[in-house]
């Protein structure tokens, strides 16, 4: 089974901040919509990474086998510098569930090849979710991301609100 795109939540998400942003910018308190513009992805980043955090414990175990490799091409462009061209690998792996075969990329590529072709890795894939698993000795790597983001997004709202109440409070 192959599976990619974006789920229900995320729609909702995106749905929810463009709904709380168009009602800010219409009130009087419209100097709160980057708060509000950061805040609500910033919410929506901390669920998901609540969520990932669960199913990355509560996991069923199994074991994938590798049978491919998935490659990009990724060229970095900074100004005053020369072009940075990166070679990316992703595994692709099947596995398992008590349904269903799975045959998926693992969604982490990374600069160095550290898996092999046809040898197989402990894996836990999520209960309710089996197309998203995470191999045993790389369990931060699913969770990487979305600290990343929210590392930014969310002390940018906070910081931003901080400041807009103490300009409220001088005027």
């Amino acid at each position: 089974m192959e599976h990619s795109g974006i789920r229900i939540p995320d729609i909702i998400a995106v749905i929810l901040t463009v709904l709380a942003a168009i009602v800010v910018l219409w009130s009087p308190y419209h100097l709160w919509f980057p708060v509000v513009l950061a805040g609500m992805p910033a919410l929506w980043l901390l669920f998901r990474y609540l969520l990932l955090r669960h199913e990355l414990k509560t996991g069923n175990p199994g074991i994938a086998k590798v049978v491919g490799t998935e490659h990009q091409t990724r060229t970095t462009r900074m100004r005053n510098r020369p072009d940075i061209t990166l070679e990316l690998y992703a595994p692709v792996v099947e596995y398992d569930t008590p349904n269903q075969k799975m045959r998926i990329t693992y969604p982490v590529f990374s600069v160095n090849k550290w898996f092999e072709e046809g040898r197989s890795y402990p894996i836990h894939y999520s209960v309710r979710h089996p197309w998203q698993f995470w191999f045993l000795d790389r369990q931060k790597e699913r969770l990487l991301r979305l600290e990343t983001m929210l590392a930014i997004v969310g002390p940018v709202a906070v910081l931003y609100g901080v400041c807009l109440s103490i300009a409220y409070l001088l005027v």
